[in-house]
């Protein structure tokens, strides 16, 4: 239970996002791979209304942190994840022609609960490419990011949408030169545009701690905590991959990522909060359980939690519920109807 949402306070979310493929490196760090991801992320926006603070694509995994309204973000998450599947099966030999799911797994979500942690966050995100040894500094990622835009101070993006029935095989190996005629290929037979808009700092607005804190300040931060990062790992890399040597490898290279444990359903650097946010959790927890038992014992007025959604009912549970109803109301009219001819 411990690493699914946390559903108790829906409308104020602030909550990292990663899922990771199965194998492969599919996301090329070229543009014509960005300008798909864009404007599919975009569509998703438009669809489902997500506040979209900060995100990063590698070349096998996603990093987004989101704010806003909980109930909008797994629908918004399902539909990226559905159409980039779709893209990348078109557009690599990767997974060849088998049906199944391009990703490893369900994609994990983590609530953040301080305004020191949602920083800690946006610059764990940034610096993923350092991290790894591709890069020397998080500036330098080609892949898909929202850093060059927050550090800008652009908030939107005409993206361009295009579906994937009409996307074709990649080369083997996604040169500068071909990557420009992907380019003009792509903006020529678009579809649909739409605009992507991003709000790196709505999240201070959903804490109490946060709420005087000016950008400049969280701006500072970010860079300052990134910067850390960058130290850090040119100490314990020493030689970086670099960006040209990242965008020359072959498309379908084969790569399978280690697996890793479960994912903590939080992340909180305050020792006393956290172990306040599991218990509480662990309770609301324990209320599901109590009036989902009561469901299963044909209770379907069992109240749940805020946060909490019933099970879907089956069609004669939902007769059940209808004729229950029903009844309620026409013994409440022939009392009122008893009532009226005995005062008359």
């Amino acid at each position: 239970m411990l690493n699914r949402r946390d559903r108790r306070n829906p409308n104020k979310a602030i909550v990292h996002v990663t899922n990771r493929t199965k194998e492969g490196l599919p996301f090329i760090a070229r543009m014509f791979m960005k300008l798909i991801i864009l404007g599919i992320m975009a569509r998703g926006q438009k669809k489902y209304n997500v506040q979209i603070c900060h995100f990063i694509w590698m070349m096998n995994h996603y990093h987004m942190i989101l704010a806003g309204r909980g109930k909008h973000i797994s629908p918004f998450i399902g539909y990226v994840e559905a159409e980039v599947a779709k893209a990348v099966k078109r557009l690599t030999f990767i997974f060849g022609d088998r049906v199944g799911n391009v990703w490893e797994r369900r994609f994990r979500e983590q609530k953040i609960c301080t305004g020191n942690d949602v920083i800690r966050m946006i610059a764990y995100a940034y610096a993923n490419p350092v991290k790894a040894g591709l890069v020397a500094k998080a500036i330098q990622w080609k892949g898909c990011s929202s850093l060059e835009m927050y550090l800008s101070g652009t908030n939107s993006y005409i993206a361009s949408w295009l579906p994937s029935r009409k996307m074709k095989k990649l080369p083997l190996y996604v040169t500068h030169k071909v990557d420009i005629e992907l380019v003009k290929w792509f903006k020529s037979i678009v579809e649909e545009r739409d605009v992507l808009r991003i709000m790196p700092n709505i999240w201070k607005n959903f804490l109490p701690e946060t709420k005087n804190w000016t950008d400049a300040y969280i701006l500072r931060q970010v860079l300052d905590s990134i910067k850390q990062i960058e130290e850090m790992a040119k100490k314990s890399h020493g030689h970086f991959m670099g960006m040209k040597a990242v965008q020359q490898q072959a498309v379908n290279r084969r790569y399978i990522p280690e697996k890793k444990g479960r994912t903590p359903f939080l992340i909180c650097g305050d020792d006393e909060l956290r172990v306040q946010e599991i218990l509480s959790y662990r309770d609301f927890c324990k209320q599901c359980k109590k009036a989902f038992k009561q469901w299963k014992q044909g209770i379907y007025t069992a109240k749940y939690v805020y946060g909490a959604y019933r099970p879907g009912m089956s069609i004669l549970g939902n007769l059940r519920a209808e004729v229950a109803k029903i009844s309620k109301k026409a013994i409440k009219k022939a009392e009122v109807r008893k009532a009226f001819t005995f005062t008359i």
